[in-house]
């Protein structure tokens, strides 16, 4: 409730350093925290900063994935927190950091220099500041404080300041009587605080980190009646306190500079990425205090209208957002590197269409040798977006994945680049690679993964299978417009989530065009609930071989994985295998926000390569959650090819042996396999589950579909409980089986269950 400085409370512990090679000497210290569950953790330290601290203090982050070090300045940034990164803890106390006061090879410590260690934060953390009294008209409190219960990073940055060490007069601005005007007058308060005694902000009290800009990224108000989007605007100040330069006596025209720049790469990239008529804005000159309070260049970012629904649109899309993020990085780039006279580079896209493959024949007992093969990824746009390596990330079985060696041998082939690699039975392997160049690291590829079982069954050995990603879908979620109406229908379809979602607060009450705003309470058009408020939603990690694999290496089948385009484009490859494993999760023609068409579970490449597998007597085993509702229904407005229909209808009744059932199998995603049919089940007691409503453990699927027999080659073998559709059809066709289910294999909750089905499946196809 009070002003409480937690970073004031306690006391800081010290060590002299010593040269790198005086290990009998090392004093260390030891964070080691009672993990909770396992996932991904920020990790956070905090020390004190003195005249003789050391400019490479040695931190040692121990996470599943390895160990992680880091050379910190402690000079800089005591009394707050310091991020050192985002990494994967196991539940329990294996993953733990370390702060020893030797020097990290390579660096080297100030003569008579030391280091200090306070505290390790892991985790953002929840809101713990009791705010919220209600008084009545005479001063006395007749509602108590307090604490929201929000994920800190949820919260305002008025309580996440107090929490960070940051004093009264960066959050208490309003001497605690408003604390929505204390949020938004913080932020770039706290610019200057963390800046203050570095060479920018030499006559203010602060943390001596010398920031060379500040962005405010916002979405501001507005709606259009038409199918216009209101667009971007950018905001700085020239004038503050009567000043037109910084202290270091740099114009503050280059906060315009920094504007214009960020600005202008947005519009760009948009038009020619996602949107061709993104409208551009102003750029203005006006005095918020995000922009006019910062030490050092600064602006406002208004990307978009969060009021208006045609901005949503682009606002809840995936693609967009990466593309938005990636302009805005490249507009700062591009600032910095005018302002310090030095040429840019751009960090490389992820690179694409990975596979990975046993090298030998189809006839050869060691499989020991494997090849891993992908796509560089060029950026029509940015000519000094181009790869200068690779580095290759390891998971094996279920750890996580390591920091990656850099690959110093790749071979080039037909535009493809190949790594060999060796494996060991009776584990499961997965590998990501990142492009990089000297402007830095890509984001990680999809995941592929391989893998052979311990005990060699010669009779399945042979058979080996291949696991194809089809499931390549990001977007947002279902929609629609009428002259009167338009919203998000989340419940209809939630869309997915590239990674994860943290924005989803819940869903729309208000669809009513014609809905004004009169309150925060009563906001008007595009109204949503708040039940979802701080929650974090499951999406598309393009992570599912390794769960598909897992069940085949326990069936005793050799298993690897690629992308969708490499089995449709390389019959070689494809056709060396028994089995495909199509992996469709939640695949679905989807309407971007452009009115262009993306994400069609069956394209006519996939329908040619599947033919033409099966033709020559390999089976396939389909999974997702609308293989039959993309080919006979819809679920966007997208625009009906009749030829198409009628092409993909033939193609699921005769190659793959089902129809469509109905649109909405399951309403709770409860299964119940079919006894005596045509799949022996290794597993038939009680109900399976899927997920089928949004949460933070996996992709959910609303409305999975029911399929049927199209033939009488074909039984059905699994059945919704709750409705009684069919949900699963296994289907003998002259020379091939296949096994269909209108529901993803990996949403299933329990991964028994999935091994039950994986299993029984592949027995009925090796009959």
């Amino acid at each position: 409730i009070g002003v409480e400085n937690p970073f004031t409370m306690g006391t800081a512990r010290m060590s002299s350093c010593i040269p790198h090679n005086r290990k009998s000497e090392q004093a260390s210290l030891q964070w080691r925290p009672e993990i909770p569950e396992r996932g991904a953790y920020s990790v956070y330290i905090s020390y004190k900063s003195l005249p003789n601290s050391s400019t490479s203090a040695h931190y040692t982050v121990h996470h599943l994935g390895g160990e992680s070090h880091f050379a910190v300045n402690q000079k800089m940034g005591g009394g707050t927190w310091i991020y050192l990164g985002t990494f994967e803890f196991a539940e329990g106390s294996q993953g733990y950091v370390t702060l020893d006061n030797s020097t990290p090879e390579g660096w080297k410590h100030s003569t008579g220099s030391v280091v200090t260690a306070d505290a390790v934060r892991f985790g953002g953390g929840i809101g713990n500041i009791a705010r919220g009294e209600v008084r009545d008209s005479s001063g006395v409190i007749i509602a108590d404080p307090y604490v929201s219960g929000m994920p800190r990073s949820a919260e305002a940055a008025r309580y996440w300041l107090q929490w960070s060490g940051a004093d009264t007069t960066v959050w208490h601005l309003n001497e605690g009587q408003n604390d929505y005007r204390d949020d938004f007058m913080s932020r770039g308060d706290w610019v200057a605080w963390m800046s203050g005694e570095s060479a920018i902000n030499l006559k203010k009290s602060g943390k001596r980190i010398p920031f060379d800009l500040a962005l405010g990224f916002h979405s501001d108000a507005g709606v259009t009646t038409d199918s216009t989007v209101i667009g971007t605007l950018a905001i700085y100040t020239y004038k503050s306190e009567k000043e037109t330069t910084f202290e270091t006596g740099d114009t503050r025209m280059s906060s315009r500079e920094l504007a214009d720049l960020v600005q202008s790469q947005i519009v760009h990239d948009l038009r020619h990425n996602s949107c061709s008529d993104w409208s551009r804005r102003c750029v203005w000159d006006r005095g918020y205090r995000e922009s006019r309070t910062p030490t050092c260049p600064s602006m406002l970012l208004e990307l978009l209208s969060h009021q208006n629904f045609n901005d949503m649109k682009y606002g809840l899309d995936p693609t967009f957002r990466f593309t938005t993020s990636r302009a805005v990085y490249k507009g700062m780039l591009k600032f910095l590197c005018n302002r310090y006279e030095m040429p840019y580079v751009v960090q490389p896209l992820p690179v694409r269409n990975l596979a990975v493959s046993f090298t030998a024949d189809s006839l050869s007992k060691d499989l020991s040798s494997v090849r891993l093969s992908w796509e560089k990824t060029d950026d029509p746009i940015e000519p000094t977006a181009y790869a200068d390596g690779y580095i290759l990330q390891t998971r094996v079985d279920n750890r996580a994945f390591d920091n990656g060696v850099k690959l110093d041998k790749t071979e080039l082939k037909d535009g493809r680049l190949y790594t060999n690699l060796e494996i060991e039975p009776g584990h499961i392997y997965s590998y990501r690679i990142v492009a990089y160049n000297k402007g830095g690291k890509s984001f990680p590829s999809e995941i592929v993964s391989i893998g052979i079982p311990q005990q060699v069954d010669t009779a399945k050995f042979f058979k080996r299978i291949l696991i194809v990603n089809n499931f390549d879908r990001v977007s947002g979620p279902a929609f629609f417009e009428t002259e009167t109406l338009a919203g998000f229908i989340s419940e209809k379809e939630s869309g997915v989530p590239m990674g994860k979602e943290i924005a989803f607060t819940g869903e729309i009450y208000d669809f009513n065009k014609a809905s004004e705003f009169t309150s925060n309470n009563n906001p008007g058009f595009g109204a949503s609930h708040c039940d979802n408020f701080g929650k974090v939603i499951a999406g598309n990690t393009f992570d599912y071989a390794q769960i598909h694999g897992k069940a085949m290496i326990a069936a005793g089948y050799p298993f690897c994985s690629c992308n969708k385009e490499v089995f449709c484009s390389d019959s070689t490859f494809r056709d060396s295998f028994w089995t495909a494993d199509l992996i469709c999760g939640k695949q679905l023609t989807t309407v971007m926000p452009d009115g262009s068409e993306k994400f069609k579970v069956f394209t006519y490449e996939m329908q040619d390569a599947i033919k033409n597998f099966t033709s020559k007597g390999g089976n396939m085993l389909v999974s997702g959650a609308y293989i039959a509702t993309d080919i006979w229904e819809k679920v966007y407005p997208i625009q009906t090819d009749t030829t198409y229909r009628k092409a993909a209808i033939e193609f699921a009744e005769k190659t793959l042996g089902y129809k469509h059932n109905c649109n909405y199998g399951s309403r709770n995603g409860s299964l119940q396999m079919t006894a005596g049919g045509a799949l022996k089940w290794t597993d038939l007691d009680g109900y399976k589950y899927i997920y089928s409503a949004p949460n933070t453990d996996f992709y959910c699927v609303e409305h999975p579909d029911g399929i049927a027999p199209a033939s009488k080659e074909g039984k059905t073998i699994v059945r919704y409980a709750d409705t009684g559709a069919p949900a699963g059809v296994a289907f003998k066709g002259k020379q091939y089986r296949t096994v269909c289910y209108g529901f993803p294999l990996e949403t299933l909750k329990n991964e028994g269950d999935i091994f039950s089905i994986i299993h029984s499946s592949l027995a009925f196809i090796a009959e």
